[in-house]
């Protein structure tokens, strides 16, 4: 028998109702620790990152706004996020790459480092 936590529990029920289209958008977007409609645009191909991610800051508690124009998700959905891109070895290299090169475009080179590795 295994037990997840509290939070975990929420994250996969929140998850499960969410339109598939939303559920690829956070998985992919989730390969970086903030974003803004750019990285949604690298990341997720979507052109309309922002309002994507306004309209979940509303309907969701774990996607938090941090300005006008970022957000990140609760650390622990986050790493929900991460589990469920880990599930597909080929994506997850996909967005690890995309995520390095956003953070080399905004010249934040530990970041495009750390995802390279």
């Amino acid at each position: 028998m295994t037990f997840e936590s509290p939070t975990r529990e929420l994250a996969q029920l929140l998850f499960d109702r969410l339109s598939q289209e939303d559920r690829g958008f956070l998985v992919r977007t989730s390969a970086v620790d903030q974003m803004d409609a750019k990285a949604c645009l690298m990341l997720a191909n979507v052109l309309d990152g922002q309002a994507r991610l306004e309209r979940l800051s509303r309907e969701t508690p774990f996607v938090e706004r941090l300005g006008p124009h970022w957000f990140k998700y609760h650390d622990e959905f986050r790493d929900f996020l991460l589990s469920k891109l880990r599930e597909n070895e080929t994506l997850y290299r996909e967005c690890f790459l995309k995520a390095a090169q956003y953070y080399e475009d905004e010249k934040g080179w530990k970041q495009a480092i750390v995802k390279y590795l």
